[in-house]
């Protein structure tokens, strides 16, 4: 099993003292729906397709959640169906522990976020399912119950999923679970996943020891899906405190966006916010969602949020959506060419959409071209050696540059598709 680190001031994390990249699945509801066979099974899809990591909710998410008769819970329930949550079902949590020491045997890092926004009152999720709000001496016990089933797979953990903050009765909340991750996982891997578009956290969370890097939510709006990749970057990044960055939850493929369910997310949209977070500064890992997967949608179930982000694929379907293979190639080509730390460089160039990153050295510049359009960069490359990909093919080809008078003009690339460029000395 391997063992995920920090290094101090560094914008990347280690695994067993090396670089890497965290690409992480989102597959939410995994304790909940998945079988054990049904989880070996995507595991092993995973790993084939590169996945290093997977991204699962401890506790079910109340809202945003599909139905299913073969549901299990994590406890007891009362006559109206609410939980008793000081009565735990070992069944449930036997199941989690067996999934989780799956994944770490199939080299996949378990990335365990604790206690879903809807656990925590006065916030939004809160709003939507009081009857699922924890009492706070509850939480913690809870909170050392997990990490005593959990840890000794080395799992990344998150303290929460979705959350903002809103008063200081929730920042005491994760206040409390910090305390518990700091006393029994002291060397653990700890962020927060938080709501879409947030590009702060308290300053008293900012500074708790565990907090070991950032992460941010880009989200599933339809007019602010890739803007909110510039500014939540550009908000950690500000930060005195240099931590890894992480885009924890890009748009997902198939999913309808916020502003209407109907204008699903296509793969090109989703290879865009990728390797425009990890340009943007959001480096050292991240993350890919397909509708139906994330929430374990099987064909049949009723799924809660239809109509807010339309009919999720069958599960079986969804992991299959061709996105995941190009989450898996942004983790070859940042792995390949060691590109972990890459820090915006827009500067270098006024053309729209292009993206453009640089490794802190200047020895590799790499720029993102969404449409297949030419673009100036403000930089003579001659001394540089360039790779260019085509995205939508995941293959090679020539570009056609033009050098001079401290410029670069880089042509269309021929395809009408997007493309990746390495400029390395």
């Amino acid at each position: 099993m391997a063992n995920i680190s920090v290094p101090s001031g560094k914008r990347y994390l280690l695994q067993d003292g090396k670089p890497y990249f965290y690409l992480a699945d989102t597959i939410w509801m995994a304790f909940q729906k998945l079988s054990l066979e049904e989880w070996q099974n995507y595991l092993r899809l995973r790993r084939r397709q590169g996945f290093n990591a997977v991204q699962i909710s401890v506790l079910p998410i109340a809202h945003d959640n599909s139905v299913g008769e073969e549901d299990i819970e994590p406890f007891a329930l009362d006559e109206e169906g609410h939980y008793l949550f000081d009565q735990i079902n070992e069944a449930y949590f036997d199941k989690a522990e067996i999934m989780v020491e799956m994944a770490a045997e199939a080299g996949i890092t378990p990335c365990l976020h604790l206690f879903w926004v809807n656990y925590i009152p006065d916030t939004w999720g809160a709003l939507k399912s009081p009857e699922r709000v924890l009492p706070l001496s509850r939480v913690r016990e809870l909170a050392k119950y997990m990490l005593n089933r959990f840890d000794r797979y080395h799992p990344i953990y998150s303290v929460t999923g979705d959350t903002n903050f809103e008063t200081p009765r929730v920042v005491e909340y994760y206040q409390a679970i910090f305390d518990v991750l700091e006393e029994l996982a002291p060397d653990g891997v700890t962020s927060m996943h938080l709501m879409g578009g947030l590009d702060h956290v308290p300053e008293e969370l900012l500074h708790r020891s565990g907090y070991s890097f950032y992460s941010y939510q880009s989200s599933h709006g339809g007019k602010e899906f890739l803007s909110n990749i510039t500014k939540c970057s550009e908000g950690f990044l500000r930060q005195p405190l240099v931590k890894p960055l992480i885009n924890t939850e890009p748009c997902y493929e198939g999913l309808g966006n916020f502003e209407n369910p109907y204008e699903k997310f296509s793969s090109f949209d989703v290879r865009r916010a990728l390797w425009s977070s990890v340009l943007s500064g959001a480096s050292a890992g991240i993350t890919y969602g397909a509708h139906g997967a994330w929430g374990c949608h099987k064909k049949g179930m009723l799924f809660l949020a239809k109509s807010m982000w339309g009919e999720p694929y069958d599960f079986q379907d969804a992991i299959r959506l061709d996105g995941a293979n190009d989450a898996g190639f942004v983790r070859h080509i940042m792995e390949s060419h060691q590109l972990m730390g890459l820090l915006p460089a827009q500067e270098l160039t006024d053309t729209p959409y292009i993206m453009a990153g640089t490794l802190e050295n200047q020895d590799v510049l790499v720029v993102y071209q969404p449409f297949d359009c030419e673009f100036t960069l403000y930089k003579e490359l001659s001394d540089y050696r360039v790779t260019a990909w085509n995205l939508a093919a995941r293959r090679t080809f020539i570009p056609e540059l033009t050098m001079g008078d401290g410029r670069t003009l880089v042509g269309i690339n021929g395809s009408n598709h997007d493309a990746l460029y390495i400029f390395e000395k």
